[in-house]
């Protein structure tokens, strides 16, 4: 009986610091947007409207941006292309190309090392 106490006892410590392990990685890195939708209200057909999503790294490790990736063609993105250290400042701006009349929802997908989820990012608008 001993050794079955023993044995579970290690068992349930090696649990916790598992556990432990993962909650403090999960922690080192955390991104912090400004805002995450953004309505244009009415452009003008033939402009071109442009979004500049800002996000701050308030995690302990630094962020990088791997990809963004729009839902169609007439939305072109750009980002932070280096490393967004412990309380700097980064980007992911999204313009679309207002050629089409009418109402527009479009959305941005950006991959980073804090998730293996994508964040995403809207924009919409009607096209007059």
């Amino acid at each position: 009986m001993k050794k079955l106490t023993s044995v579970l006892g290690v068992f349930l410590m090696a649990a916790m610091l598992c556990s432990f392990n993962t909650s403090s990685n999960e922690l080192a890195r955390e991104i912090k947007w400004v805002t995450t939708a953004y309505d244009f209200g009415e452009v003008k057909q033939g402009e071109p409207v442009t979004k500049k999503f800002y996000f701050t790294n308030n995690g302990n490790e630094a962020i990088q941006i791997i990809k963004a990736k729009a839902s169609c063609g007439c939305t072109v993105t750009d980002f932070s292309q280096n490393s967004i250290a412990v309380g700097e400042e980064g980007f992911v701006s999204a313009e679309y190309n207002a050629q089409k009349l009418g109402t527009f929802h479009k959305t941005v997908q950006v991959f980073t090392n804090v998730s293996e989820e994508p964040i995403k990012l809207e924009i919409k608008g009607v096209v007059k």
